[in-house]
């Protein structure tokens, strides 16, 4: 049996932060996730399937940085 994908999303996270801080955010998480362009920024915002654990964590501590609660972060299909 095939092991089925996990769909994960930090739009929820990214659209509760304040406006001040978004620029921010977006410039740690490309740096965190080892990304250059925004284009691939805004895809994996949208959809990172199976993300490792390591990067889940180093991603909700950027988020927990700026005042956003852990749980408010993902949105995840499966």
């Amino acid at each position: 049996m095939a092991i089925g994908k996990v769909h994960y999303s930090f739009r929820p996270g990214f659209d509760t932060l304040k406006s001040s801080d978004v620029p921010a955010v977006k410039a740690e998480l490309k740096e965190v996730m080892g990304i250059k362009f925004d284009t691939e920024f805004y895809r994996k915002r949208k959809d990172y399937p199976n993300i490792p654990a390591f990067l889940k964590e180093r991603i909700e501590k950027v988020f927990s940085k700026y005042g956003v609660n852990v749980r408010d972060i993902w949105s995840i299909r499966y």
